[in-house]
Protein backbone atom coordinates (compact mmCIF):
# COMPACT_ATOMS: atom_id res chain seq x y z
CA UNK A 1 0.00 0.00 0.00
CA UNK A 2 1.10 3.43 -0.90
CA UNK A 3 1.59 6.28 1.81
CA UNK A 4 -1.20 8.60 2.68
CA UNK A 5 -1.60 11.77 0.65
CA UNK A 6 -0.62 14.86 2.92
CA UNK A 7 -3.35 16.63 5.35
CA UNK A 8 -1.84 19.57 3.33
CA UNK A 9 -2.59 19.22 0.37
CA UNK A 10 -6.04 17.31 1.44
CA UNK A 11 -6.81 20.80 3.08
CA UNK A 12 -6.15 22.52 -0.01
CA UNK A 13 -8.49 20.36 -2.20
CA UNK A 14 -11.33 20.59 0.85
CA UNK A 15 -10.55 24.69 0.77
CA UNK A 16 -10.64 24.78 -3.27
CA UNK A 17 -13.46 23.09 -3.21
CA UNK A 18 -15.52 24.77 -0.47
CA UNK A 19 -14.87 27.93 -3.11
CA UNK A 20 -17.86 26.46 -4.89
CA UNK A 21 -15.66 24.17 -7.40
CA UNK A 22 -16.66 20.50 -7.96
CA UNK A 23 -14.49 17.53 -6.96
CA UNK A 24 -14.05 16.83 -10.72
CA UNK A 25 -12.05 20.18 -11.15
CA UNK A 26 -10.58 19.60 -7.92
CA UNK A 27 -9.10 16.18 -9.00
CA UNK A 28 -7.66 17.77 -12.52
CA UNK A 29 -6.08 21.01 -10.67
CA UNK A 30 -4.20 19.46 -8.08
CA UNK A 31 -3.30 16.27 -9.76
CA UNK A 32 -5.19 13.48 -7.71
CA UNK A 33 -8.01 10.73 -8.61
CA UNK A 34 -11.40 11.88 -8.71
CA UNK A 35 -12.42 9.45 -6.34
CA UNK A 36 -9.71 10.54 -3.79
CA UNK A 37 -11.12 14.18 -3.77
CA UNK A 38 -14.80 12.58 -3.46
CA UNK A 39 -13.90 10.22 -0.90
CA UNK A 40 -12.12 13.15 0.91
CA UNK A 41 -15.12 15.84 0.82
CA UNK A 42 -17.64 12.95 1.58
CA UNK A 43 -15.62 12.17 4.95
CA UNK A 44 -15.06 16.03 5.55
CA UNK A 45 -18.75 16.50 5.31
CA UNK A 46 -19.60 13.64 7.56
CA UNK A 47 -16.62 14.12 10.31
CA UNK A 48 -15.62 17.69 9.79
CA UNK A 49 -11.80 16.15 9.38
CA UNK A 50 -9.97 15.72 6.00
CA UNK A 51 -7.30 13.74 8.51
CA UNK A 52 -5.73 10.08 6.78
CA UNK A 53 -6.90 7.09 8.66
CA UNK A 54 -3.99 5.68 10.43
CA UNK A 55 -2.56 2.60 9.76
CA UNK A 56 -2.71 -0.15 12.35
CA UNK A 57 0.74 -1.73 11.50
CA UNK A 58 2.88 -4.24 12.88
CA UNK A 59 3.43 -4.79 16.80
CA UNK A 60 7.34 -4.07 17.39
CA UNK A 61 8.96 -7.59 18.39
CA UNK A 62 11.54 -5.36 21.10
CA UNK A 63 10.39 -3.08 23.35
CA UNK A 64 12.63 0.16 23.88
CA UNK A 65 13.95 -0.64 26.57
CA UNK A 66 15.25 -4.35 24.78
CA UNK A 67 16.12 -2.51 22.13
CA UNK A 68 20.19 -1.35 21.57
CA UNK A 69 22.62 -0.60 19.50
CA UNK A 70 25.96 -1.88 19.89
Amino acid sequence: MTRPISDDLRKRVIAYIKTGKNCASAARKFEVSYSSVHRWYNKYIKTGSYKATPYPGKKAMLSNEEFIII
